[in-house]
């Protein structure tokens, strides 16, 4: 008798962990996305994570020192509303953060948003081949979203005119590459970037190779448009990385793609 009831209760426990280890399963595939995900912690450190003192120098009609790209020294101004009537204003000048751009390796996925995933695609909608092996010098893809964040207009810190460059009041996204073809494809982004032909290519890269020494001594060098420092290669204007295993350098690279493709388009200004 004693040894059925334990026959019993081993069968019972071996059921158990049949029925639960599917769901144990199904839960940690689940979870996955979000593993994946992560917070950026932007809006928990809105204030103490922002460079507060990088708004500076600041130039207030005509008074103060002048940033890079400031506003003539002249203190009036004035500009055309929608319908065309003058609205006078003052001149201002100076360094606010306007815009972030995320760069994800996982489809959707917005560390701005608390790793909050933007989609969840029952059909791999915005992914790339990913079950094709990737060649000895390919490092990876990457998708980027960019984010409006003007974050001075936010907060009301500032009294800023009607005639500024950035007409957003709060967080927008304004771009997302999984839904843009060309993102993914360098065949078909020779369509609005013809010159990446003469660019893309291993020559260009030893001047690329050039610049980052340049830019390393502190000279600029105008001339080498196409490169990104000692990021690398502007071009192709897509996802697609190429031996670059350092992650801050691949960010900034995706980022200065990202801003010189938006500006081919005319979607953003300088």
């Amino acid at each position: 008798m004693k040894k059925f009831k334990k026959l019993l209760l081993e069968f019972i426990v071996a059921v158990m962990l049949s029925l639960s280890i599917p769901g144990m399963a199904m839960a940690a595939d689940a979870g996955v996305p979000g593993a994946m995900c992560q917070s950026a912690g932007v809006w928990q450190g809105l204030i103490k994570n922002i460079c507060w003192s990088c708004i500076f120098p600041m130039r207030i009609m005509g008074i103060g020192a002048a940033p890079e790209g400031a506003a003539p020294s002249r203190p009036g101004c004035y500009c055309t509303d929608q319908n065309g009537v003058p609205e006078i204003g003052w001149q201002l000048s100076f360094f606010q953060p306007v815009k972030i751009v995320e760069v994800v390796k996982s489809p959707w996925c917005s560390p701005f948003l608390e790793g909050t995933m933007l989609q969840k695609s029952q059909f791999d909608i915005g992914k790339s081949n990913t079950n094709q092996p990737m060649t000895a010098t390919e490092a990876g893809f990457y998708d980027v979203h960019l984010w409006e964040f003007p974050i001075m207009t936010m907060l009301k810190l500032l009294i800023i005119g009607e005639c500024t460059a950035e007409p957003y009041i709060d967080a927008s996204l304004t771009y997302i590459s999984e839904v843009d073809p060309m993102w993914e494809s360098d065949l078909l982004t020779l369509v609005l970037n013809p010159e990446a032909v003469v660019f893309a290519n291993p020559i260009a890269s030893m001047v690329c190779a050039a610049d980052c020494v340049a830019v390393t001594a502190g000279k600029d060098n105008l001339a080498a448009y196409f490169c990104a420092g000692c990021d690398g290669n502007l071009y192709p204007l897509t996802g697609h990385i190429y031996a670059n295993d350092d992650a801050v350098r691949t960010s900034s690279l995706i980022t200065q793609r990202l801003l010189t493709k938006l500006n081919r388009h005319g979607m953003v200004m300088r």
